[in-house]
């Protein structure tokens, strides 16, 4: 999903990891996302 292992060590220190699961699970690839709304457009 482009996260890092930086990234989740960062949010780890202030966030539970269930939450932390939720919101990975709740994420887009930001490249797909982009190649899907350029091809609508």
């Amino acid at each position: 999903m482009g996260f890092t292992d930086e990234d989740f060590e960062k949010a780890s220190k202030v966030c539970a990891e269930t939450h932390l699961y939720h919101q990975a699970g709740n994420s887009i690839v930001v490249n797909v996302m982009y190649s899907v709304l350029k091809e609508l457009l």
